[in-house]
């Protein structure tokens, strides 16, 4: 890790201490969350959609023992970056994941930053990312919270503009469109 990343940090945690300080964990000093777990545990997988309940949370990566593609599916659709099974794990996989969720990272930090206005907060959901925004409406990459599943959600921006009827309407248009998908 070192030689590819001279100034990282690596921190150790044990479940014990992850649930108890989970509330106070400042996320946005991490660039990486790798969660080592037996995917045999059925409640396993479910700490990943509290990690990225917490803001700032950056992307997770998954050292998994057991599991199968099933898992793996699981895992994903809940907003992990990656599983990786330790079973098949080699130092070129674990780096290629860092990789990944480091791009990620940087690449969700620019887009924010290029958009220039704040996540909003939507009760049910915890959002990722912004997808595409336009004048009228914005389309992000979120968690479901009662799915426990990725989703992309279209939302309608009033605030501060005049919506004609038009601009309405085109809504109203691409959302049907969107779920007849």
């Amino acid at each position: 890790m070192s030689a590819l990343w001279p100034r990282s940090e690596i921190e150790f945690q044990s479940w014990n201490q992850i649930e108890m300080r989970l509330a106070g964990l400042a996320m946005g000093r991490y660039h990486v969350v790798m969660l080592g777990l037996d995917a045999e545990q059925p409640a396993a997988l479910n700490v990943v959609p509290a990690f990225l309940r917490k803001r700032a949370c950056p992307p997770v990566l998954i050292l998994a023992d057991g599991g199968d593609e099933l898992t793996a599916v699981k895992a994903m659709k809940m907003g992990a970056s990656d599983y990786l099974p330790k079973r098949l794990l080699s130092g070129d996989m674990l780096v290629d994941a860092l990789r990944g969720a480091v791009s990620e990272r940087e690449r969700s930090i620019d887009e924010a930053r290029w958009q220039g206005k704040p996540m909003p907060e939507i009760p049910g959901y915890v959002i990722i990312r912004p997808i595409n925004r336009t004048r009228y409406s914005s389309v992000y990459l979120a968690l479901s919270e009662s799915r426990e599943e990725q989703v992309a959600l279209k939302v309608l921006d009033r605030r501060g503009h005049d919506v004609d009827e038009d601009a309405l309407e085109r809504f109203r248009s691409e959302y049907e469109i969107g779920c007849s998908i």
